[in-house]
């Protein structure tokens, strides 16, 4: 057998056609490039007592299973203090306090009129 040069052997390769897709590879379902909502969230780290964890948790179990479809963006910890923040923010000129204690009393003041 004669020996080729590189130059034959890649002129070989591509100009070969390629062979047909296999039908397992085939992709059947259109190719969604929507980004997940997580991915477009800032990460901000908070801590939390062990009591607001717990009943963070029992509540998005909770709402969870209150559910009628299951279908759609799952209720999580997260998801909750995102809600949180975002009625804290809608109540920011009402807010007033010197101390976590003093914010919070005048967040709850407001909220339950």
């Amino acid at each position: 057998m004669a020996r080729r040069s590189l130059t034959s052997l890649i002129e070989e390769q591509t100009t070969e056609p390629s062979p047909p897709p296999r039908p397992e590879l085939v992709q059947t379902e259109p190719v969604t490039t929507e980004v997940p909502n997580y991915l477009r969230l800032v990460r901000k780290e908070t801590r939390l007592t062990e009591e607001q964890y717990s009943d963070l948790t029992s509540l998005a179990r909770r709402l969870n299973r209150q559910r009628e479809q299951r279908t759609g963006e799952r209720i999580t910890e997260n998801t909750l203090i995102r809600a949180a923040v975002d009625a804290l923010l809608t109540q920011a000129e009402n807010l007033h306090g010197e101390t976590e204690a003093e914010l919070t009393q005048s967040l709850t003041t407001r909220l339950r009129k």
